[in-house]
């Protein structure tokens, strides 16, 4: 296997200053502490820029690498053995005034993305328990206003029950414009 060191070595060309490097992109890129990798393929499947300066002008045979080739947008979530890290892989093609030069492959952290899962976890918990709470409050309050009038027309009920026909029902339950009146 050739190891070239970088990109211009690979294709024989020289960029007209680093700012403009492939190499200085991927570094960029990768000074966002969610970014645990980032490297740019060529269409031969080669890093010619890699975050991990060693793994440049490395073969790649992944399937995701082979999507540089295909021009396919990839995404996967798997397990970095490099970093120790979960993270999720996408691979982008890169045109360059319309010719399909490779592709960009970066490996966001996923630590972010659970931490980020676990809260709103919790926040739709805490929401969950709150409207409870306030439906209950919600109910109890209507149903014990329901059975107090409903005891008041029990008291009245068993009154005329016993022969008792003396006393007035009280205007209130009279004058409700719900069930019970």
């Amino acid at each position: 296997m050739i190891v070239y060191s970088n990109f211009a070595d690979y294709v024989g060309w020289q960029a007209p200053s680093d700012q403009f490097s492939y190499q200085t992109l991927i570094d960029n890129i990768v000074d966002d502490e969610k970014i645990v990798y980032a490297l740019f393929i060529d269409k031969n499947l080669i890093a010619t820029a890699h975050s991990n300066k060693d793994r440049i002008g490395t073969a790649l045979t992944d399937e995701g690498s082979k999507a540089a080739v295909d021009k396919k947008e990839y995404a996967s979530e798997y397990y970095y053995e490099a970093g120790k890290i979960d993270v999720y892989d996408i691979l982008m093609p890169v045109e360059v005034a319309g010719e399909h030069i490779g592709a960009i492959n970066i490996g966001f952290s996923m630590e972010s993305v659970n931490v980020a899962i676990a809260k709103n976890n919790m926040m739709i918990a805490i929401a969950g328990l709150l409207i409870f709470a306030i439906l209950a409050l919600i109910l109890y309050k209507n149903l014990s206003g329901s059975i107090k009038i409903i005891n008041k027309l029990r008291g009245q009920l068993l009154e005329m029950a016993s022969g008792d026909f003396s006393h007035d029902v009280e205007a209130s339950l009279l004058n409700k414009q719900d069930e019970f009146g």
